[in-house]
């Protein structure tokens, strides 16, 4: 069964700004374990499905596309980077996005469809963020890692709101839209 999730793909000028501040962060790091997220995996997810029967993927991707829209105010900027689930036992690195009411609306119209198809609520508020790397083994991370390094000044804008799969592979995640 396909692992999916709905998520917004980041445009080409975020995903370079991206690339070059994960480059920074890449010198700063030295020989620390990272799988970085590869610029055509950049994506901002929007709610997390799970594992889906095969049988009922065309029906959720088509009603998707009919039911959420998004309605993003453009330039939805860059707040910070954050350590999850916590900056003393990091497993992911992320860009987090200003948490604007038209960014938070699509959350709850995402969750909405989600819920009408009959998934489990989502027990999490939002936390609106763009995975940039994943540690595979217990980390700790430098103090002064993200001292100097300013975070992309490209903001964040929405795009068509897409169903995902999943792959997970030793290399980290692969990701195709459904």
């Amino acid at each position: 069964m396909p692992r999916l999730f709905v998520a917004i793909a980041v445009k080409p000028s975020m995903a370079h700004a991206i690339a070059s501040l994960q480059g920074r962060l890449r010198q700063k790091m030295g020989p620390l374990k990272v799988w970085w997220t590869p610029q055509s995996n950049l994506h901002l997810t929007l709610r997390f499905l799970g594992e889906v029967d095969e049988a009922k993927v065309q029906g959720l991707s088509r009603s998707l596309g009919s039911v959420v829209t998004p309605e993003v105010s453009s330039g939805v900027p860059l707040t910070g980077f954050k350590c999850l689930p916590s900056p003393r036992s990091p497993r992911v690195l992320a860009l987090t996005l200003e948490p604007v009411p038209s960014l938070l609306h699509l959350f709850e119209a995402v969750e909405r469809w989600a819920v009408s198809h009959g998934f489990d609520p989502e027990k999490r508020k939002p936390l609106p963020h763009l995975t940039i790397a994943r540690f595979p083994n217990k980390t700790t991370l430098p103090p002064d890692l993200f001292s100097g390094v300013p975070l992309p000044k490209t903001a964040f804008e929405a795009g068509k709101v897409q169903l995902m799969e999943s792959q997970l592979t030793p290399r980290g995640a692969v990701y195709a839209v459904r």
